[in-house]
């Protein structure tokens, strides 16, 4: 049995019934809202009853951002740096979190 919170709010319903049908391990959700996360359980069966709940996996709906510009070098001295960039052009649906920088 696979269960959502759709409601974000902590209240699981069911979204699909396996019965009979243990060789099916996946499920397509469709009903997504682009920028909002997700959060699904499951429990298993067998002829001696139900398992524990998994664990909650919590899944975002969006795609990978678009490569960030080139870094440019805006100024430097003997001790420090400073580069800029710009952010990429579209977000995959879902706010950057973060930036890394890294040198070689």
């Amino acid at each position: 049995m696979l269960e959502a919170d759709l409601d974000h709010c902590g209240k699981f319903v069911e979204i699909w019934n396996g019965r009979n049908h243990p060789e099916i391990t996946r499920y397509l959700f469709t009903k997504v809202v682009t920028g909002l996360s997700y959060d699904f359980r499951y429990k298993t069966f067998n002829q001696n009853g139900e398992s524990e709940y998994s664990e909650i996996l919590t899944v975002w709906a969006c795609e990978l951002p678009s490569e960030p510009s080139e870094p440019n070098w805006v100024t430097s001295s003997e001790t420090s740096i400073t580069i800029e960039w710009k952010p990429p052009i579209d977000d995959g649906g879902c706010s950057i979190r973060e930036y890394r920088v890294y040198r070689d």
